[in-house]
């Protein structure tokens, strides 16, 4: 069907809006002219699903935040796509035989980004859309040196910096350089520095330990090397390469991946398809198929939003208390950054998640409000808005696409949520905290999770919990809070309860002894807590359970 659909863009596309966005994609002043068919044709879903999402946007706040992120968007789409035509300025001879200076630092970082993996030729000239003897002939005009080379001469920078912490041994740094084998790599390391890999990292320690047995500056020695890198190759001045670009999409900025999220993988909550190797570095999406599971999301600083087209059943507890909710398809939950909350699944599902980092989001509000009105983003359980279902539709959309010409598009995708987001769902007054201190590491989440999970039918102290990741008992407390947004004894009696909702379901269980496998101290004890926490009897429950 969507191959009859046509549509008309420049209803909804200024020129200037295209003329910006190809401004940053080729660079000031080299675009004359971008025009646009009269009409194009809808069987391109991805652009299909965005103008979707711009109409409804449009509809609610024309003139809004969002809105005009949301064109921007289109309009890098369409580009990328070819729909739109470019016409250049006529380029100069030099400019006609090597790489532009945004194509080498997509080359470079392509790179860096795959450097633990065999990397073809014919897989760069494709990410800067060139045929394979174009790319040979512009790189080498360009650098001076073979694709090889340059490749080789990268690992080693990369495994040069590696060399500068102790915790990483020589076989992981060669394997994640990219050198078949330990041996390799002191060959090659030989080869460049006439030191093997102890050797260097011997004297590289002895320049750079301080009195505390700290390294000195070993926070900076990455960025260095690929500022010092990217300055040899495009002879340009190292400041100027510190200061080039002013857009995420230019930049090396680390991906957003899966371990900065909330999301913990396991038998229950299994992963479908995610962002990770897409290189967003402003939000990461994922689809998950999970079975009934309870979990905690812990604290991290990311927006984060859910979403599932199906009905859903779902008991959340957080800071403000327990909500329980037989949700409708395509309802809408935002858990703020900062926040953490405890998650009870009470039926399958295939959800949609989307993180938004915080970077982003205070770019946003420093764009579109004013300092004197700072605003947060809320937690919200269960609502339904159009728009933002669109929005969100249009990621996952955009998580079938080929990584290559999507970063563009997805910087201003996230622009535009956090702009929704921002107008929408945010509180008027002084930015909350993010921590007041840090939370447990994923790790450590899991494994007190577990813990408590496999002894719910004993007594559990507080030194036996902390013992369990070897901390302090107030550092454990602590930092428990700061994960869960509750006291260790409440996130104990919710899961109590949980499992007991599990067990109530079989009719042949007494409710004396699910008291007693819960860890209850008596069938009185269980009735009251198991009332407090859900608002019903268990005998109640049991009987609307059921039905």
């Amino acid at each position: 069907m969507h191959e009859r659909w046509v549509f008309d863009v420049s209803t909804v596309l200024p020129a200037s809006v295209l003329g910006e966005v190809a401004d940053r994609i080729y660079g000031h002043g080299f675009v004359e002219q971008v025009t646009l068919p009269p009409v194009i044709s809808l069987a391109d879903r991805g652009v299909l699903s965005l103008l979707r999402s711009l109409r409804r946007v449009v509809r609610e706040s024309p003139e809004g935040g969002a809105s005009r992120f949301l064109r921007r968007a289109v309009a890098a789409h369409l580009l990328h796509s070819k729909v739109a035509r470019v016409a250049f300025v006529q380029p100069s001879p030099l400019a006609a035989v090597g790489l532009s200076a945004r194509q080498a630092l997509l080359i470079h970082e392509y790179i860096e980004d795959h450097l633990s993996r065999a990397i073809a030729i014919g897989e760069l000239a494709r990410h800067v859309g060139m045929s394979r003897m174009t790319f040979l002939r512009r790189f080498k005009a360009t650098t001076g040196m073979t694709v090889q080379q340059v490749i080789a001469e990268i690992r080693i920078d990369r495994a040069k910096a590696l060399l500068a912490d102790r915790d990483w041994s020589i076989a992981a740094i060669a394997a994640h350089c990219g050198f078949a084998n330990a041996s390799h790599f002191s060959m090659a390391m030989r080869s460049v520095s006439q030191a093997s890999p102890l050797e260097y990292r011997a004297k590289i320690l002895a320049r750079t330990l301080t009195p505390e047995g700290t390294i000195r500056g070993a926070e900076r020695l990455l960025p260095t090397v690929r500022r010092r890198y990217a300055a040899i190759r495009l002879h340009t001045p190292l400041d100027e390469v510190g200061q080039a670009g002013t857009h995420s999409y230019a930049q090396a900025s680390p991906e957003f991946r899966l371990d900065h999220t909330s999301l913990t993988l396991s038998d229950e909550v299994r992963l479908v398809t995610s962002s990770e190797g897409l290189g967003w570095t402003d939000l990461f999406a994922a689809v998950t198929d999970e079975q009934p599971h309870a979990a905690i999301h812990r604290a991290i600083p990311a927006v984060w939003l859910v979403t599932a087209c199906t009905p859903n059943g779902i008991q959340r507890a957080d800071g403000s208390g327990i909500q329980e909710q037989v949700l409708a398809g395509s309802v809408i939950s935002i858990t703020a950054a900062g926040d953490a909350v405890h998650d009870e699944l009470t039926i399958p599902l295939k959800p949609t998640h989307i993180y938004l980092g915080q970077q982003v989001v205070d770019a946003v509000r420093e764009e579109l409000f004013t300092a004197s009105r700072p605003r947060d983003i809320d937690s919200r359980f269960g609502f339904t808005d159009i728009a933002l279902q669109r929005m969100m539709m249009t990621v996952q959309r955009a998580l079938e696409e080929p990584a290559s010409g999507n970063q563009l598009k997805m910087d201003y995708l996230s622009h535009a949520l956090a702009a929704h987001l921002l107008t929408h769902y945010a509180s008027p007054g002084a930015r909350r905290a993010m921590y007041r201190v840090a939370p447990l590491n994923p790790r450590d989440t899991r494994l007190i999770a577990d813990y408590i999970t496999a002894h719910l039918a004993f007594g559990m102290s507080i030194a036996e919990l902390s013992g369990v990741v070897g901390m302090a008992r107030s550092q454990f407390i602590a930092r428990f809070q700061a994960t869960t947004n509750m006291t260790p004894h409440q996130f104990v009696i919710l899961r109590r309860i949980a499992k007991a909702r599990q067990l109530l379901v079989d009719p042949r269980l007494e409710s004396s002894a699910i008291a007693g496998i819960c860890g209850f101290s008596g069938e009185k004890h269980f009735a009251t807590t198991f009332r407090r926490v859900t608002g019903m009897t268990p005998r109640a429950y049991r009987q609307r359970a059921a039905f």
